[in-house]
């Protein structure tokens, strides 16, 4: 449908395997290599493994096109067979007449079938496809061909293509005689992302008729995403989104138009529809988009202009030591070390002492400054809870604390013996009086003691 408009000579992502179409990833080589090594090489047993769709049937015929007149082959698709049916199946693709055999005596007509292969000079490949869906009886039926052989070489090789499946099936008890004997096993995985988009140009390419059609980058994660890696399904991805791109009368593919596409793969119409509005008013969307974003704009500088006057007519206020009234911190008895040289800034009030009580620091309302001394204040000195050489008790107590509404943080310092310590430490000051006065009242409400200490070092 959609070949004219997009100047191909035919659909290039049809699920037939097509020759003219080839194209191996890194995993389709590898297993090539595999195969080739174990027919040559007289291997009994070939076992080639991969997800549904990820190539295993084009690499097979690939395979056999690359044999020469050395090789005869016989390739059986459809494995759902009895015994006797998959043995008569065999000698019709070996062009062997067996109206002339009973039951018993066809495996010795096989047998002399092979051996006069073998004077000749000629290899014999058996190819089973899908033969995770081989009977009990016919892989048994199987294994009697592979015991044709002669004191030096096997006279059958037999590749046997399926799903991961099959590789369970090999390995369960019951099949182990011919599980033991496979001596070359290998499995297909998916196309990588570069091989994924190499893979969809590369068919492209051999159908275009005139210029290749224009992708945007992101449609090929959306098709990787969909498909996993796996040609056939990339197919069939691709299939749907030139479809429904012609459907749109968009010849360059974009985003939006793969999303419908896959979306409608994946079975969400809902998202589809969305996506499909969308679309259709993609110019009105655009500009009530702007007109929003104009009013918002507006709106912003007209609240920056009516506070810039307060700005600059307002003088700005010192933060008072306390931003909130600290909770309790620790209901446990958490005693937090601290340098030698950092003193001990736990002190009673002069009222406290008389009455035996302990108060709290007395907040007064914070004292004006210019704005010159507000922003050029230096910070000098800090508040010091504790100091770990462990980190993990570090954080714990800066989460807890932060957690109470202190602005704690962990910093770390190093001593002369070259230890290194986890610091936890509240607040920045200008000077050591105001630090310690914040140290006073946090020891005095949480019970815990406290240091002033310098900002850069311990």
């Amino acid at each position: 449908m959609y070949q004219k408009f997009f100047r191909l000579k035919e659909n290039p992502f049809k699920l037939a395997p097509n020759p003219d179409y080839l194209f191996l990833g890194s995993g389709h080589e590898e297993a090539l290599a595999h195969l080739k090594y174990g027919v040559w090489q007289g291997e009994g047993f070939i076992s080639i493994t991969g997800k549904q769709g990820v190539g295993k049937t084009i690499t097979c015929m690939t395979f056999i096109a690359s044999l020469d007149e050395k090789a005869e082959v016989a390739y059986i698709s459809n494995p759902i067979l009895s015994s006797k049916q998959l043995l008569s199946k065999i000698f019709r693709k070996f062009k062997i007449s067996s109206a002339k055999y009973n039951g018993k005596s066809l495996l010795n007509a096989f047998y002399s079938f092979l051996m006069e292969k073998r004077r000749n000079g000629k290899r014999v490949v058996l190819i089973i496809d899908d033969a995770e869906k081989l009977e009990r009886d016919t892989i048994e039926q199987i294994r009697l061909l592979s015991n044709l052989e002669t004191n030096r070489d096997k006279l059958l090789q037999i590749i046997l293509i399926g799903r991961p499946e099959l590789t369970k099936m090999l390995s369960s008890y019951e099949l182990r005689q011919i599980g033991q004997r496979i001596s070359v096993n290998y499995h297909i995985n998916p196309l990588t992302f570069l091989e994924a988009k190499d893979y969809i140009l590369h068919r492209l390419n051999v159908a275009s008729q005139g210029s290749r059609i224009d992708f945007d980058q992101s449609v090929f994660r959306h098709i990787y995403k969909y498909s996993g890696g796996i040609p056939q399904l990339i197919n069939i991805a691709c299939d749907k989104i030139l479809l429904t791109s012609y459907l749109y009368g968009q010849k360059r593919i974009i985003r939006n138009v793969a999303k419908i596409a896959i979306i409608e793969l994946s079975g969400n119409a809902t998202g589809a529809r969305w996506i499909d509005f969308i679309l259709e008013n993609q110019s009105k969307l655009v500009m009530a988009g702007c007109c929003i974003s104009l009013l918002l704009i507006i709106a912003y500088f007209a609240k920056l202009t009516g506070s810039t006057a307060d700005y600059y007519f307002k003088k700005p206020k010192k933060v008072t030591i306390f931003q909130q009234e600290p909770p309790i911190l620790f209901e446990s008895g958490y005693r937090p070390w601290k340098p030698e040289n950092n003193p001990k800034v736990f002190s009673e009030s002069i009222d406290s002492k008389k009455s035996g009580k302990k108060i709290g620091l007395k907040f007064s309302n914070p004292q004006k400054t210019t704005k010159e001394d507000y922003f050029t204040t230096k910070m000098t000195h800090s508040v010091q809870i504790g100091a770990f050489l462990d980190k993990k008790n570090a954080e714990r107590i800066t989460s807890i604390l932060r957690k109470k509404g202190y602005d704690a943080q962990m910093i770390i310092f190093n001593d002369s013996k070259k230890r290194i310590w986890h610091t936890v430490r509240i607040g920045e000051y200008p000077s050591s009086e105001v630090a310690k006065e914040y140290a006073d009242a946090f020891t005095f409400r949480e019970k815990l003691e406290s240091a002033v200490v310098p900002i850069d070092n311990l």
